[in-house]
């Protein structure tokens, strides 16, 4: 039934399992169409979106912003990981973290696109020059070159607390869950300033 003189409004979009693979040219034959209808009176329920959670410590020009997760829970060998499962590097400090197998970065690297191939977003790289990717800092890199080292440094006390990187060697291909020591993302307040 149509009803023109309550007509509210319209929406138009993709559902989230839609297909917008490369293979399908960034477009779906899924859609989904929501048509509203109110008398005037009418109002939508719901709350004011807060901005709460966003402050601006370091005086970012950019304005306010919040720490946001920079892995998506996909591993690193399902299909979906894509080109998004790779060490990245902090350049103040030099340091390399490796990727966590069980949730690959957000976004994808400049240096694993194919010729010709683009993204959505932003390479991690370009993020990474724009200062929105946060790094640990204050952090103690300890390498143990074998389980056995590992042990015998537990064993004689060392502390693995929170401010240490603890790693082993990536010859033995061995590289602990660290989710919160890895590198998060800056989230602006506001959602047209994400893509830039």
């Amino acid at each position: 039934m149509y009803f023109p003189a309550s007509a509210s409004g319209a929406s138009f979009g993709s559902p989230a399992s839609a297909g917008t693979t490369a293979a399908a040219r960034f477009f779906t034959s899924d859609h989904e169409h929501v048509l509203a209808y109110g008398m005037p009176e009418f109002r939508f329920g719901g709350t004011e979106k807060s901005f709460a959670m966003y402050s601006n410590p370091d005086n970012d020009p950019r304005g306010d912003w919040r720490v946001s997760d920079l892995t998506v829970s996909v591993r690193h060998d399902d299909k979906r990981a894509g080109n998004a499962y790779y060490p990245i590097q902090d350049p103040e400090t030099g340091v390399w973290y490796p990727c966590n197998p069980n949730a690959v970065w957000r976004y994808a690297s400049r240096s694993r696109l194919r010729p010709g191939q683009r993204t959505k977003t932003a390479t991690m790289e370009e993020f990474i020059e724009q200062g929105k990717v946060l790094f640990p800092r204050g952090q103690r890199v300890q390498i143990w070159n074998s389980m056995e080292e590992l042990l015998v440094a537990i064993d004689a006390g060392v502390n693995i607390a929170s401010n240490t990187l603890a790693c082993f060697s990536a010859r033995l291909g061995l590289l602990p869950r660290l989710d919160r020591l890895a590198p998060a993302t800056r989230q602006p307040a506001h959602p047209d300033e994400r893509s830039t």
